[in-house]
């Protein structure tokens, strides 16, 4: 019931923050020119799929290459109206089930992908303890050794922990993402 209404007040805050006219003013005259960058870390298909939809419609969608190549040249005159670049943390397995939606629109995403966990069953750290949690506020403040520490010694974790499901994408996953035009970027060895 509490995600339900979350859900709706959500829907209802975005709409009137469109209807100000605002998100129009902010694409239109201040981000024209500017690159929108876009970031996801485990979004339901139905979520991105309406986005996708939302955004192909408001922006042009660029590559991570094109953003790099217009900041050496020190300007974005080669980019397209409204570029927008879309990526996507930590390469959650569930982000395979986005691979299609992305090819279907033509989005040349990143996914930063976290090479110690990639292929394999080990686990996030922050998914040990409730992402809003004041336990985790606390961790993500401490320094990385003591955040270590207190995670072997009150949940039994370490970088090398091995879990039932894996956590991350495969290397296949990773190869399929490749081939639909995305770009595998690094996001560290254990996401410290």
């Amino acid at each position: 019931m509490l995600d339900r209404t979350n859900h709706f007040l959500q829907e209802f805050v975005s709409l009137c923050i469109r209807l100000t006219g605002i998100p129009w003013i902010l694409r239109e005259v201040y981000a024209r020119r500017k690159v929108t960058i876009i970031n996801y870390h485990d979004p339901t298909p139905e979520v991105f799929e309406k986005h996708m939809a939302s955004f192909s419609r408001l922006y042009s969608f660029v590559s991570i290459d094109q953003v790099v190549s217009a900041l050496k040249k020190k300007t974005f005159s080669s980019l397209p109206p409204k570029p927008l670049l879309l990526t996507i943390d930590d390469g959650y397995i569930r982000n395979a089930c986005l691979f299609s939606i992305i090819q279907s629109y033509n989005v040349p995403a990143v996914i930063y992908a976290v090479a110690g966990v990639v292929g394999t069953k080990h686990g996030f750290w922050f998914d040990r303890l409730p992402h809003d949690s004041q336990e985790m506020k606390v961790l993500k403040s401490m320094p990385d050794t003591k955040r270590r520490e207190w995670l072997k010694i009150h949940y039994g974790h370490n970088d090398e922990s091995v879990y039932e499901k894996p956590s991350a994408l495969t290397i296949e996953q990773l190869k399929e993402f490749i081939s639909i035009g995305g770009t595998i970027g690094s996001h560290t060895l254990f996401h410290p």
